[in-house]
């Protein structure tokens, strides 16, 4: 029943912030939505074409009472073309030379509000520095949701998707385009023939691969693609009208009959093919009087007119222009060099405060809503170890930090320089101030000191550190006040406590902001030589140890500028809800499955790979070298292989195809773990940190050490094959990875009941694990 009630209780999050954001856009007379159509069609896996797309709009824009405010936005098209259609109330525009993300973004910060469906981070960037508080961005499998929700019933005037043939008799074009046509309808059934063949032998591989390459050879020597040469956006004025509709329709219908993913080149001729049938159809209007001007048609008129500078907003524009922090292009650090005079006078000054996020900043805000946004407060800090922690991936690493805190709401953002971060990076599209030398800065009329992670002797030979401050920011912790690891040694730094063991009475800060130690997450009030008590507050996000995944939210912090002994502090001891336990309650709702697997995976390009039933049995584990360029091919081939493997095992004992249902992932970077999740989206994916099976599964004395924590994860699985594994006691060396894989998978078991044995692990009186002969 508990259980019943929390789920309830999440649906209902879950719609919250969408049906408020709507309600909000109803009741604003500028208010506007728009849909980055490809980015739904393509969260939906290309499965919703361009029809059902906008009648299933249409649906959801009157259920919500919306007419008038709702603008579909296409990629492609041969030209940019806006239309409204007065059946289904909603307006769609082609973007022509243009991208659907220019036009989304040079048009939100026209309008009092707006609300973007897209899960493209730099579209969400561009536009919450176009339009700062009044642009609500939705995640378009939220928007999915919505739609299927109110879709029951059809409405009197759907879009058909039809195909009209043209009569008249076979032109020398035509014939071509036939030809064409079925070069490339025998290379999409060659292909998808290959992308079938798992397990074909190498002889039918390489007939296959010959096929393609001859028949792409046909298509190259034929010249220029009729089908490039009907949809180009430079194509000639001087083309038959009645040859291209033949054209587009005859590919559109041998799209239907193929199972092959949507491809780009296929998303061009048919974003050009919706764009004929609308400009023609009668339903669609260009010109508006001015008294059924709603937002959506006014956007109509001005594209389609060309001038997209007459600005659609009334009060609200001089509002918006008179707001620093809505300028793009308004770095952090102009904006503290013109703060004005009557922001001193402020009483207080609220911050919000995250740390040691290695990549994962965007799990902050995993506690259970649809948000993408931080606490809304006056300045957004950043403790350091913002970066992810593989070179290989540091460089992308850094642009989707940038484009997350663009993201976020707050007037100031300051990031200071931890460990793991680069030297220097300028923070172009967020304007974020990196903190990368010692500096002070006042900020409504509260004092920061600032001092970034660098060797000490830099550090003092600077002459730039902090004299006095009410607060205090650094990456390393001060020594001996949390900055304890897992080994139980202080880390902190000694230096950093002399500076503010310097800072007598008054000049002393009354808080101390720190992160690094990501075990070490608390505050602590201590006295730096001085009577005045300073709270040090450590705000490390990540997980203890190596960093795989964010387990806190962020701090918000409230402090009084008049007394700045008043400190309110909150969210330091909250998990996300979705970590309160270790296995989230969605990743255990086949209880009545008897056939799913269970499949752990130590992550890396060395990866090691652990499978297990429902009934506790370990049935294969191995280890494998990926290559990283092929990733989701040899994911996939994994998965399936093994699936295929386990059906041939007699002792498993089960009727039903046994199916891989979950998997609990350990360890990887950005990287790796977007490729597991994209590989295989139908399958429900866990992330476990290894502190955590360690706790649970290793003694104490076992987990002083990395190297400790592994002897013993080698040990216990040796014990798990022989009690639990279908093919015997294992022979030889047991290499680390896939041992910590057979534990790691163990582990899950026991969390989700496969597995009932008390205590889990089987011990000597001494404590020692009970290793089979």
């Amino acid at each position: 029943m508990l259980i019943g009630r929390w789920v309830l209780f999440l649906l209902a999050t879950k719609y919250k912030d969408v049906h408020n954001a709507i309600q909000r856009i109803k009741n604003s007379n500028d208010g506007t939505v728009w849909i980055d159509v490809e980015n739904v069609r393509g969260k939906s896996g290309f499965e919703m074409d361009h029809h059902e797309v906008l009648n299933k709009t249409s649906r959801w824009t009157k259920h919500h009472g919306l007419e008038g405010k709702v603008i579909a936005v296409v990629d492609h098209g041969s030209e940019t073309t806006a239309v409204y259609l007065n059946d289904l109330d909603i307006a769609v525009t082609f973007s022509g030379r243009e991208k659907a993300d220019d036009v989304i973004a040079n048009a939100v910060g026209r309008f009092d509000a707006s609300i973007v469906v897209t899960a493209d981070g730099g579209l969400r960037s561009r536009c919450t520095r176009a339009g700062g508080k009044n642009v609500i961005n939705i995640d378009p499998v939220r928007f999915i949701d919505d739609l299927e929700a109110t879709s029951e019933g059809d409405l009197p005037h759907e879009m058909q998707n039809t195909e009209q043939d043209s009569p008249g008799t076979r032109s020398d074009m035509e014939r071509r385009m036939e030809e064409e046509i079925k070069i490339r309808a025998q290379l999409l059934d060659a292909e998808i023939q290959l992308g079938k063949k798992k397990k074909a032998t190498n002889k039918r591989k390489k007939k296959l691969q010959a096929k393609i390459a001859n028949l792409r050879t046909r298509l190259a020597s034929r010249g220029k693609s009729l089908l490039h040469e009907m949809t180009d956006v430079s194509m000639s004025e001087t083309a038959d009208p009645m040859e291209q509709e033949k054209l587009l329709a005859r590919w559109q219908e041998l799209r239907q009959k193929f199972s092959r993913r949507e491809q780009t080149g296929d998303r061009i001729i048919l974003a050009e093919w919706l764009r004929r049938q609308l400009v023609t159809s009668s339903a669609a209007s260009t010109e508006f009087a001015e008294a059924e001007l709603s937002p959506a048609r006014a956007f109509v008129r001005h594209l389609n007119q060309g001038d997209l500078s007459i600005s659609l907003q009334n009060e609200a524009e001089s509002e918006a222009s008179s707001n620093l922090s809505s300028q793009p292009g308004v770095s952090t650090f102009e904006l503290l060099s013109q703060q004005k005079d009557d922001y001193v006078n402020q009483d207080e000054v609220k911050m919000t405060v995250v740390s040691d996020t290695h990549g994962f900043e965007s799990q902050l805000t995993n506690d259970g809503t649809a948000s993408t946004l931080l606490p809304e407060t006056d300045l957004l800090l950043h403790l350091g170890d913002f970066a992810v922690d593989s070179y290989k991936s540091k460089e992308r690493g850094l642009e989707d930090f940038d484009k997350w805190l663009a993201m976020q709401p707050h007037k100031y953002k300051i990031v200071v320089r931890g460990n793991h971060d680069p030297l220097k990076y300028d923070f172009p599209i967020s304007g974020a101030w990196y903190i990368t030398e010692p500096c002070t800065a006042t900020i409504e009329n509260l004092t920061l000191g600032f001092v970034p992670y660098a060797p000490a002797r830099k550090l003092a030979a600077s002459g730039k550190l902090p004299k006095e401050c009410d607060v205090f920011v650094s990456h390393i912790p001060p020594f001996k006040v949390l900055d304890r690891t897992l080994t139980k040694q202080n880390v902190g730094s000694s230096f950093l406590s002399k500076v503010v063991r310097s800072m007598k009475g008054k000049a002393t800060p009354r808080l101390w902001l720190c992160g690094h130690i990501h075990e070490a997450r608390g505050q602590m009030k201590q006295k730096f030589g001085d009577s005045v008590i300073t709270t040090v507050v450590n705000a490390a996000n990540a997980n203890s140890g190596r960093a795989t995944g964010v387990v806190h939210g962020p701090i918000t912090i409230c402090i009084n500028t008049t007394d700045s002994t008043e400190i309110g502090i909150k969210g330091l001891g909250e998990r996300h809800r979705g970590q309160l336990e270790p296995i989230p309650s969605h990743f255990q709702n086949d209880q009545q499955r008897e056939n799913e697997l269970l499949l752990a995976v130590d992550l890396g390009l060395k990866t090691g790979f652990a499978l297990f039933n429902k009934q506790g049995q370990l049935l294969r584990y191995e280890q494998h070298l990926f290559h990283k360029d092929k990733l989701d091919e040899e994911i996939k081939t994994i998965v399936d292989g093994w699936e295929s493997d386990m059906q041939a095992i007699e002792a498993i004992g089960s009727e039903e195809p046994l199916t891989v249902t979950k998997i609990a992932v350990e360890g990887g970077d950005i990287a790796i773990l977007n490729a597991w999740e994209s590989a295989t989206k139908d399958v429900s994916i866990t992330r476990i940190s290894p502190e955590e099976w360690r706790f649970h599964l290793l003694s104490e004395k076992e987990r002083t050490s990395g190297a400790t924590s592994k002897a013993a994860a080698r040990l216990i699985a040796r014990q798990v094959v022989s009690d639990f594994g279908i093919m015997g006691n294992h022979q030889g060396k047991f290499k680390t990875d896939v041992a910590e894989a057979v534990v790691l998978g163990f582990y899950v078991c026991k969390k989700l009941g496969w597995v009932t044995r008390d205590p889990v692990v089987r011990r000597y009186t001494n404590g020692n694990v009970v290793v089979p002969r």
